[in-house]
């Protein structure tokens, strides 16, 4: 295996890439989709001992956008469905 970065991790490395204490996932995204499997779930790897420890944050996701418009999307679905609809609403004005 040949590492191209100087840290060893490649996309599964976790990094402070913003502000100083929070650490992000780089590239490995996948971890929301293995969360349910039994090696993890179950943590039959013991990787909680060695400190894994999933955070199930509220809101989920944000994303700004560079007109300073945005979407959130929460745990809660139906506040979920009308920062969509917001968003499509607003879109559809702007657009027309």
């Amino acid at each position: 295996m040949l590492e191209s970065r100087a840290l060893v991790g490649g996309g599964v490395k976790t990094t402070q890439l913003t502000l100083r204490g929070f650490k992000h996932d780089v590239c490995s995204s996948a971890h929301v989709l293995i969360q349910d499997s039994p090696i993890l779930r179950d943590d039959e790897l013991g990787l909680g001992q060695y400190g894994l420890e999933y955070l199930y944050p509220d809101p989920v996701v944000h994303l700004p956008f560079p007109d300073g418009s945005y979407i959130t999307q929460w745990r809660d679905m139906d506040r979920t469905c009308e920062e969509v609809r917001k968003v499509f609403e607003e879109g559809w004005r702007r657009y027309r």
